[in-house]
Formats: C-alpha cells, sequence, structure tokens
C-alpha cells in the first residue's frame, strides 16, 4: 500500500539511471503515502489517469491486486489501453476449475472485515493479455501456501511477466 515492493527492491533500482515508481492506490493510502513516503522517486496517485504524462510509465506492476477489483477484465481492458511496454502480475490468485468469485474474511484480530476475491482459471487468465502482450516468463509467487476448496479444487498464487507485442 506505500510502496512495499518499491523499497523490497530499492536495493536492485538504484542501478537504474533514472527512476520514478507511482503508487496507484485507495484515496486513504495515497493521502498518507503522500505525506509520508513521497520522494524524488516515489510517488503516490489515485488513479493511473493521475500520472504526469511526463512520467508515461514503462511497467505497471500489479501485486495482489487484480483479484480484489470488482470486474477485474474491465480493468484489464483499460490497463491494456495505456499500451504499457511491461506488465508484472504477482501474488494473484489461481484455482484449477473454472473462475471463481469468493468472500475473504480479514481475522478479527487484524480488523473486521470482509471483502470479495476472485481466483481465476489460469488458461482463461492468460488468454487476455495474449493479443496485446507477449509471455516472457512465469513464477511461483510464494505469498500464500497452496491450499484446496471445500470441494476439492487446487488454489495457488502465481505471477506473469509481459512484454507489449
Amino acid at each position: 500500500s506505500f510502496g512495499s515492493s518499491y523499497f523490497q527492491n530499492k536495493h536492485f533500482l538504484k542501478k537504474l539511471s533514472t527512476l520514478k515508481w507511482t503508487v496507484v492506490e485507495q484515496k486513504h493510502f495515497v493521502e498518507d503515502g503522500k505525506i509520508s513516503f513521497t520522494d524524488e522517486h516515489l510517488d503516490f496517485a489515485y488513479q493511473v489517469d493521475d500520472i504526469p504524462n511526463t512520467d508515461k510509465p514503462h511497467c505497471l506492476l500489479l501485486s495482489s491486486v487484480l483479484q480484489y477489483l470488482e470486474d477485474p477484465d474491465r480493468w484489464l481492458e483499460k490497463f491494456f489501453a495505456y499500451q504499457f511496454p511491461y506488465i508484472i502480475i504477482d501474488r494473484t490468485a489461481f484455482i484449477n476449475d473454472k473462475q471463481r468469485l469468493t468472500v475473504q474474511s480479514v481475522p478479527e484480530f487484524i480488523y473486521k472485515a470482509s471483502y470479495p476475491c476472485w481466483f481465476f482459471n489460469e488458461d482463461e487468465f492468460l488468454l487476455k493479455f495474449s493479443t496485446h502482450y507477449e509471455l516472457i516468463a512465469d513464477f511461483d509467487s510464494f505469498a500464500d501456501p497452496n491450499k484446496v476448496t471445500e470441494d476439492g479444487k487446487q488454489l495457488y498464487w502465481k505471477g506473469f511477466f509481459f512484454k507489449q507485442k
């Protein structure tokens, strides 16, 4: 939420001659992030459209994002329209069955809440990218251990690295 991927990879990123990392998040995260974390390399925005044209992004990182969007297919089409040269998907939930919408409950000791959460069918998910992007690499995402649903379907988390065609 506050650029954790940026900070986790800062050591590697410092070798780049120029770097501008913009976190697109919910309003309260953006407001707090702008106050506490913004610097010459890191900034926060409410939506991709808020990123200045001078900072045209070269890469879109979606880490544990898509499964929490109300309409992930609509968002993917919107992201494709931006024509990012690269898209990295990480910590994304999949099921070895047809796509499934579930409810994720946050443990009360953290805070009481629940969220809609999608589990994607991997083949269908990759097909959505195939017109616009070439799959360069895929990898296991170790955000959560693989699990099995009550009806015996395997759940797993993966990541992908895509290059625009």
